[in-house]
């Protein structure tokens, strides 16, 4: 069977008890971890929780799914969004997982993850200039391979192709402090025409994330760029919601209306 730890369960409707599932790490065979991924992962992209506490984390505040599995042998990709979840709890009497009957499971392929693609196409070095001749800043790179690290895909469509994304930084790069330059949580990872009309400040995304467009984006444009009032980013890292004030604040001041 499928080794899993009892320390922590998905309660359904049914009354299935889900516990989450260990895997060998793809880095480091001799080491276990929690796989967890972004709500909606088109392409299935996913992160090493190297703990329960890291685990608890990715699922219970940023709304992650994690694989599982029950009693039943029921396995899957589970967190508090899904269909029929009742409730989650530890169970404090359970003890860890003994890793040392485990064997890990032999890979044929390593699986690229989105931020190993996004630099093998197209990518430029940093001081490299694109076809406009703007020159790329000094750490650009790093700082989109960390937005999608955080991200995975898109932060508002679930566009899945690194390469096509623009890491978007939330406060200005020339706004920003030195340490939050860099910053993933100071950024989104947008499709090109969102990203344009966030770098401009013609849109924002309000305390739940739902999108806010500027009042002088006409209709026609909204349908050019193929926005409207129903979109939104999938899920809002603690830390990014800070950044988001700060530029929601500035949007509010451009376009007229007072926070």
């Amino acid at each position: 069977m499928a080794l899993v730890d009892r320390r922590f369960f998905f309660v359904y409707e049914d009354g299935d008890r889900l516990y989450p599932q260990l895997y060998a790490s793809a880095e480091d065979e001799t080491k276990w971890i929690f796989h967890v991924s972004p709500a909606r992962n088109a392409l299935g992209h996913g992160k090493e929780a190297k703990d329960l506490k890291e685990l608890k984390y990715y699922v219970l505040e940023l709304g992650w799914r994690m694989r599982a599995r029950s009693d039943e042998g029921r396995n899957g990709s589970y967190a508090r969004y899904a269909g029929g979840v009742k409730s989650h709890g530890e169970n404090t009497n359970a003890p860890p997982p003994d890793l040392s009957t485990a064997k890990p499971r032999r890979r044929k392929s390593a699986a690229r993850t989105p931020a190993e693609a996004v630099g093998s196409r197209g990518g430029l070095k940093d001081g490299e200039k694109d076809e406009n001749g703007n020159r790329r800043r000094s750490g650009q790179g790093r700082y989109k391979l960390a937005a999608v690290d955080l991200w995975q895909t898109c932060s508002v469509t679930g566009c899945a192709n690194p390469n096509l994304l623009v890491a978007s930084h939330i406060v200005a790069h020339k706004d920003a402090a030195t340490h939050e330059q860099l910053d993933p949580h100071n950024g989104l990872l947008l499709t090109p025409n969102l990203d344009r009309l966030f770098d401009r400040g013609l849109i924002s995304f309000d305390e739940r994330g739902k999108i806010l467009i500027a009042r002088r984006v006409d209709n026609p444009t909204r349908t050019h760029f193929g926005i409207d009032s129903q979109m939104g980013l999938r899920f809002i890292p603690p830390k990014t919601a800070e950044y988001l004030a700060r530029h929601r604040a500035a949007f509010r001041e451009r376009d007229g209306v007072r926070s």
